[in-house]
């Protein structure tokens, strides 16, 4: 009888390790479970996020084209603004001069003012048409 107790205590004690054993692996397998779900969301979020990262340097790199034209365009229209400055200061100052010289001309037809000062005032293309002014009346 000593053995049987023995056995049977002994199958009684295995029997409460293989249900703590059990009630372990359940556990384990739910924890198992919910990492895997945690993972998958993870794993979810994560795509979305690579996905969101790819649409935003596409847009980026689209917008940065964009920007590249529109500086380009903006340094011909500044070039072509300056060009215009330019041509436009010219025609002032070449209208200025003609401005001197008919004064110069008016001057000297009128009589004012003595031969040697209007001419040396002025420009290369008035000079030439007082001398001829000059020959006619001379004639």
């Amino acid at each position: 009888p000593l053995a049987l107790d023995e056995l049977q205590a002994k199958t009684a004690s295995l029997e409460d390790k293989i249900t703590e054993l059990q009630q372990r692996n359940e556990s384990t397998d739910f924890a198992r479970q919910v990492a895997e779900t945690r993972l998958s969301k993870t794993q979810a979020v994560a795509s979305k996020l690579e996905t969101e990262k790819t649409e935003l340097e596409s847009h980026l790199a689209t917008k940065s084209s964009e920007l590249e034209e529109v500086s380009r365009e903006l340094d011909a229209k500044a070039i072509e603004i300056k060009a215009a400055t330019d041509e436009s200061r010219h025609i002032e100052m070449s209208r200025d001069a003609a401005t001197r010289d008919l004064e110069c001309l008016r001057s000297f037809i009128d009589g004012e003012g003595d031969a040697s000062s209007i001419k040396g005032e002025l420009s290369a293309s008035a000079l030439y048409i007082y001398e001829s002014v000059e020959t006619l009346m001379q004639k």
